[in-house]
């Protein structure tokens, strides 16, 4: 009877053992689980804390080709100041791109660095609106910050507007953005005098930078509109509300709403 009882006892013990030890490897299980959990959860939040809110400008996603309605933004001629234009005074439509020389997609959108099955916007809409005194273009710069000749380029690019404004200003224009890859102080001085500008001028006004003041008005007026990519359109009536079309988006997308600020009336 007593070997039984101790048989018991000891049966009790061995269970308790197990149960014991059952309960510690769940209780691991357990804490590695929560563990885990949150070393993926403040993973989580470092990736996200590394994704910018506005998206990067590698790529013509989706994401970044955006076409905002026109709600905050003042009357179109606001937004002109008295930047380099292309087109009739008279033009009942207005088009003020924001737009940078040293951005890829400035470049894409105008036509100076194709992109296979990509129809650029801005030749289209000369070809079409501009030449047909419907529309008149305006440039203005937009040089993001992490580019290292976007003032620069845009100091160059203002420089040649002081000699011509005309013509030889949007040749040289569009020679930046040609060279938007090979941007420094020997370009600009190469591309000035392909366009015979005045290379004594020209040097000078690059050296002494006497147009920043100009560059960072756009700039200031581009944060202050809280554009954060390049290029960026505003499409409206003169004294009307524009659209925005933020990115180097296909003709097709400006096709309708130019159309729909052509139908507009204003008195």
């Amino acid at each position: 009877m007593i070997a039984k009882k101790k048989e018991m006892t000891n049966s009790l013990y061995l269970y308790a053992a197990v149960a014991l030890i059952v309960g510690v490897v769940l209780g691991l299980i357990v804490a590695q689980s929560i563990q885990k959990n949150q070393i993926a959860g403040q993973a989580s939040k470092v990736v996200q804390s590394s994704i910018p809110s506005f998206p990067t400008y590698a790529t013509l996603s989706t994401n970044y080709q955006l076409v905002h309605p026109p709600l905050v933004y003042p009357k179109t001629a606001d937004l002109m100041d008295d930047d380099s234009r292309l087109g009739k005074d008279t033009a009942p439509v207005v088009i003020v791109m924001f737009g940078g020389y040293q951005e890829p997609y400035t470049a894409v959108a105008e036509g100076r660095a194709p992109l296979p099955g990509y129809t650029a916007s801005v030749p289209a809409i000369i070809s079409d609106y501009v030449s047909t005194g419907k529309v008149q273009l305006v440039f203005r710069d937009f040089p993001l910050s992490f580019h290292a000749e976007g003032i620069p380029s845009a100091i160059a690019s203002q420089c040649a507007f002081a000699q011509f404004a005309g013509a030889p200003f949007w040749v040289y224009h569009s020679l930046l953005l040609v060279n938007h890859g090979n941007l420094g102080s020997d370009t600009y001085k190469q591309l000035a005098a392909q366009i015979a500008l005045d290379p004594t001028t020209f040097e000078y006004c690059l050296t002494a930078q006497t147009s920043l003041d100009e560059v960072n008005k756009d700039l200031q007026d581009a944060q202050r509109l809280g554009l954060q990519g390049s290029p960026t359109f505003f499409i409206g009536k003169r004294n009307g509300q524009p659209v925005m079309i933020s990115g180097a988006q296909d003709y097709t997308s400006f096709r309708p709403i130019i159309e729909a600020q052509l139908r507009i009336q204003q008195p």
